[in-house]
């Protein structure tokens, strides 16, 4: 069932979707990338107008696609890039291509999802970028590498851990606290100051209670996403599990 209840800081988000779905009467519109509750957000519009809306992200299972919103065409306009390096003498993160890839200038939303099979990386772009970046960046992080594009796209690794946890509550602060050995203290103010995100967007509220599927990021320690409750013991915890994601 569409969550339609949106957040403040889903609110930007909010007005545009509404506006581009609008807009898409008079003809076909392609977004950048969207994160999934982008992409959640931009349907329940499309749906509600009675709209149809494609989603791709260059690959199957794609975290991050581009939407084509009343499609005229299935031309998403996406290149795939290979990282061609020295894989013996020094590894790369997907922290560090993306923190590349915005310092020589492309925004963030321009970008797709960052996969890897073994030591092979690739990444998606949009298109019209895919020459730029192959000409004038050279580097990830200090390393220097090649962009080159991409022959065929490589079958994504999973890069997260299941990790089941016994918990006193389901509020945010306490699970954050949980999941990455913080004190409660800690998890509370990165809540309060904006360092952590639910479902891709900014969040300001330690007591929420988590519910089935919601992802969490946190600044400086990384992601997970609360698969649901296993069980609940006699003191009245809560066995929980989650998908710890390394990426």
């Amino acid at each position: 069932m569409a969550n339609t209840n949106y957040t403040q800081f889903e609110d930007k988000f909010v007005k545009t979707a509404n506006s581009l779905v609008e807009q898409s009467r008079n003809g076909q519109i392609l977004t950048h990338f969207l994160n999934p509750r982008e992409q959640e957000i931009i349907e329940n519009f499309a749906r509600n107008a009675n709209i149809e809306v494609k989603f791709f992200g260059g690959y199957l299972g794609s975290e991050r696609r581009r939407a084509i919103i009343n499609p005229e065409s299935d031309d998403f306009q996406i290149a795939t890039i290979q990282i061609e390096y020295p894989d013996k003498f020094f590894t790369i993160y997907h922290s560090t291509i993306i923190g590349s890839l915005i310092h020589n200038g492309i925004r963030f939303e321009a970008i797709g999802d960052v996969i890897h099979e073994g030591n092979i990386w690739q990444f998606f772009i949009e298109e019209n970028l895919s020459e730029f970046v192959q000409r004038e960046i050279h580097n990830v992080g200090k390393k220097s590498v090649k962009f080159i594009a991409a022959q065929k796209t490589i079958t994504s690794d999973d890069d997260f851990i299941v990790q089941t946890l016994t918990v006193n509550s389901l509020r945010l602060d306490l699970v954050i606290s949980d999941v990455f050995n913080i004190n409660r203290a800690e998890s509370k103010s990165m809540i309060e100051n904006l360092d952590v995100r639910l479902n891709y967007f900014d969040f300001n509220n330690p007591s929420y209670t988590l519910s089935m599927f919601d992802v969490v990021s946190v600044h400086g320690h990384g992601r997970f996403q609360f698969m649901g409750t296993l069980a609940t013991t006699k003191k009245n915890k809560f066995k929980i599990e989650i998908k710890k994601i390394s990426r």
